[in-house]
C-alpha cells in the first residue's frame, strides 16, 4: 500500500508488515495487563453484600482498535468509586488502573524494542 504524504508517495507495506507482526503481541499484553485490573478491581471493592465485587467484568475487543472494557454491574458502583455529596469516595478501578498502568507501558515499550 502507498501513501501520499505532502507529494511524497511513501510505500507503507515495510510498516505494515512490522505493525501486522506486532499485533499478537499488543493483543497480548493488552489482555493480560486488563485481566490483572479487572482481578485487581475486584479485589478492592468495597463489601457489604458482596454484590459490587462480584459484578466486576471484564470483556476484550480485538477487531478494529484493541481494548478492553473492565466495569461493574451494580448501579452503585460509580458511587463507590468517585463518592458523593452524603459519602465519601471507596475506589477500586482507579487505583487498580494507577497500580497497572506502568508495567503495561513497561510491556509496550519491550514489545517496540
Amino acid at each position: 500500500m502507498s501513501t501520499n504524504v505532502g507529494g511524497i508517495e511513501l510505500d507503507t507495506a515495510v510498516l505494515d508488515r512490522i505493525t501486522a507482526g506486532m499485533r499478537p503481541g499488543a493483543a497480548a499484553i493488552v489482555e493480560k495487563y486488563g485481566s490483572q485490573i479487572t482481578g485487581q478491581a475486584a479485589n478492592s471493592a468495597p463489601v457489604d453484600t458482596g454484590a459490587l465485587r462480584n459484578s466486576i467484568t471484564s470483556e476484550s475487543g480485538m477487531t478494529g482498535e484493541m481494548q478492553y472494557t473492565v466495569k461493574d454491574g451494580v448501579t452503585y458502583g460509580i458511587f463507590q468509586e468517585l463518592g458523593t455529596h452524603k459519602m465519601a469516595a471507596h475506589p477500586f478501578l482507579v487505583p487498580a488502573l494507577e497500580q497497572w498502568a506502568q508495567p503495561f507501558v513497561n510491556a509496550f515499550k519491550e514489545l517496540f524494542r
